[in-house]
């Protein structure tokens, strides 16, 4: 194809072949705002944009009012826009090159209310996610953390180590608000090897068992050790065992243990749930009703129950069935827990004779086969 020139044939290429982002609508519109931009500007150019000089080779004159950039048309193509940002200095101009020559500003001359977070969510690797709620606005790191090892049961040789978004929460006195947590935060809680503080006080232990689920027992330094199987008792016999939910409540359930003695699945006909041998409940007041069932709560979890009364017994542990022993070293019972250096939240072996594996009319004798005497010729 070729098109007349000055004297010359000037051989002209075709347009290449639009893409899709080019053929869009909003590409050619904008396309369409960039040559009218060029049109507007070609008053200040001599009537071609893109040349500094213009087209025409006349000397250049003055511009005039009129050939001036209409900067009020360049700022309908370019407008400008307000960030939505909540901070003490908001900018109002995005493009302050094409306004007319006020940039406008605000300045915050006072604090922004900082509102304390009271629901706090911690995930953990292998214990799944816990909720704190109802925090008070005096809350810091070392309260979430404190509480943690507590619900978990961890050895005074494990540590807790809080972050936010990969971020550090130290020092243990930071309070929450000036960590800039908010309501609901979700923080990541990494389990650690810690030296323990073999100089604290001691003031509770672990009560762990074989048979019965894990808990904290207050003690004293001086405290005997059969003072200690008097709390024990005490605490099988009429406890206070404490569940936390999944949305943060607290609950609390005042009664006695029971041990299942069969494995059962769920009965809906005898309205009577899943149970496992040995497994341990917590029977909620007396538990009876006209249904002969018992109303109880797992242990493990808190999640309620109904058993039937053969398929449970009530634990009856007197100071004389029960033996301790810490860190192998069986406890005497005139002794005190501060002759054997008792670790502040570490565990004290609890065994005993479990009445749902022991047989009930004692063991069995294997039965003897009697010959008959031969028969006389």
């Amino acid at each position: 194809v070729t098109r007349g020139g000055r004297g010359k044939a000037s051989h002209a290429r075709l347009p290449p072949k639009l893409s899709a982002q080019a053929r869009h609508p909003r590409t050619a519109a904008r396309r369409t705002r960039s040559q009218w931009a060029l049109r507007v500007m070609a008053g200040a150019n001599g009537g071609n944009p893109k040349k500094k000089g213009g087209g025409d080779a006349k000397p250049k004159k003055a511009p005039s009012s009129a050939s001036a950039p209409n900067l009020l048309a360049l700022q309908r193509i370019r407008p400008v826009v307000s960030h939505p940002v909540a901070s003490p200095r908001l900018t109002a101009s995005r493009y302050p090159e094409t306004s007319t020559g006020i940039f406008r500003s605000l300045v915050s001359t006072g604090e922004l209310p900082i509102f304390a977070p009271r629901i706090v969510r911690v995930r953990t690797l292998c214990n799944g996610v816990h909720v704190f709620a109802e925090l008070p606005d005096t809350a810091t790191v070392g309260d979430i953390a404190r509480e943690l090892h507590t619900r978990l049961l961890l050895p005074p040789w494990r540590g807790i180590l809080l972050s936010h978004w990969g971020r550090e929460l130290a020092p243990a006195t930071l309070r929450l608000v000036d960590a800039g947590l908010k309501t609901a935060s979700i923080l990541e809680a990494a389990i650690r090897l810690v030296e323990a503080d073999k100089a604290a006080p001691l003031t509770r232990v672990r009560i762990a068992s074989p048979h019965l689920a894990t808990r904290h027992q207050l003690v004293a330094p001086y405290m005997l050790v059969r003072e200690l199987k008097a709390e024990i008792e005490t605490f099988l016999k009429k406890g206070v065992n404490v569940w936390h939910g999944p949305d943060g409540q607290v609950m609390r359930v005042e009664g006695s243990t029971l041990i299942s003695k069969f494995t059962k699945p769920l009965l809906v006909k005898d309205l009577t749930s899943s149970m496992s041998r040995g497994e341990h409940f917590i029977l909620v007041g007396l538990g009876g009703d006209k249904k002969d069932k018992w109303k109880v709560h797992r242990a493990a979890s808190g999640h309620p129950a109904q058993l039937g009364f053969e398929d449970a017994v009530k634990l009856e542990l007197p100071p004389k069935a029960q033996s301790l022993s810490y860190n192998g070293i069986a406890l005497a019972d005139d002794q005190p827990l501060s002759v054997y250096k008792v670790v502040n939240n570490d565990a004290i072996m609890l065994n005993f004779v479990n009445p749902a594996f022991a047989p009930v009319d004692g063991p069995k004798k294997a039965a003897t086969k009697t010959k008959a005497p031969p028969k006389k010729k």
